[in-house]
């Protein structure tokens, strides 16, 4: 029996909101390079904000700002004390017609290459735990 996508991006929501986040597009690239259309993580912020039915969280712990919006996507962005200050990572769950679990990830990094390229290495551990829970969560009960 498999849980309903609904079930699965407040699982996403839940696991990213307590988590760090990363990916990588270097100061240097273009909005386009990027893919996620924006030509700043400033300008990216500001219009997410202004987007109809996304939510804004700020966390407690460590203050990222995470917006999810409407269509399964989630932003998260550094706070200004991260080493990789200022960077945007979007990611979106998705699940294939087999039942396996993936996460698009792309990001836009205005810091060093190699804090940027920190911050990909990182997302990509939390991605992949993420994935495991989530294909967990997804199997029949009674599978192991």
């Amino acid at each position: 029996m498999h849980t309903s996508t609904l079930s699965i991006v407040l699982l996403f929501a839940h696991i990213a909101t307590n988590a760090q986040v990363a990916s990588v597009s270097s100061a240097s690239d273009t909005a386009t390079q990027s893919g996620l259309g924006y030509m700043s993580v400033a300008e990216a912020l500001e219009a997410l904000k202004a987007k109809p039915g996304v939510q804004v969280q700020i966390t407690k712990s460590d203050d990222w700002t995470i917006i999810n919006e409407p269509d399964h996507k989630q932003w998260s962005f550094t706070p200004n004390t991260h080493f990789a200050y200022p960077a945007v990572v979007r990611r979106e769950i998705k699940v294939n017609a087999q039942g396996g679990v993936f996460i698009e990830m792309t990001s836009l990094c205005e810091s060093t290459k190699p804090n940027c390229e920190k911050l990909v290495e990182d997302f990509k551990y939390l991605n992949k735990q993420m994935r495991q829970s989530i294909q967990n969560r997804l199997k029949p009960s009674g599978t192991k």
